[in-house]
């Protein structure tokens, strides 16, 4: 198991690869893209209410 410091690091450097990704296409980056980028990445093969279920837990609020 990872020490909660390296976890921290990892997830940072994961949210901005999702940050970089989203700049690429042209896109702001948001929380609410970010959260739904990140239930993707956890669960793969979900489906858009699962992924917007999951993001909602995150942040709160999804519109």
């Amino acid at each position: 198991m990872l020490h909660p410091s390296r976890s921290r690091g990892i997830l940072a450097d994961v949210k901005s690869a999702y940050a970089d990704a989203l700049r690429g296409q042209g896109l702001q980056v948001t929380a609410q893209r970010l959260a739904v980028l990140h239930a993707v990445a956890a669960q793969p093969h979900c489906t858009a209410d699962e992924a917007m279920r999951t993001a909602r837990e995150q942040i709160g609020t999804i519109s």
